[in-house]
């Protein structure tokens, strides 16, 4: 009975609708540059995810020998 009464508060609280508010967006950090979506699903609660990439490299020559270095950051 105590589940039932939790998944049906629960669902009232998802289903009330009070706001929407969407967005999508470009970012930049430590983690390279990337881009992102928010959704808003109640006035209290949303839904947010965001992919970020970096590319690194450095090519440099010491003694003689050459060095190739790259970093990749998904």
């Amino acid at each position: 009975m105590n589940t039932a009464k939790v998944i049906w508060v629960a669902g009232l609280a998802i289903s009330i609708e009070t706001s929407h508010a969407q967005e999508v967006f470009i970012e930049g950090g430590t983690l390279g540059v990337g881009i992102g979506a928010a959704l808003s699903v109640t006035s209290w609660s949303g839904i947010h995810a965001d992919f970020n990439a970096i590319n690194l490299s450095h090519d440099f020559t010491v003694g003689g020998n050459r060095y190739d270095d790259s970093v990749r950051l998904r």
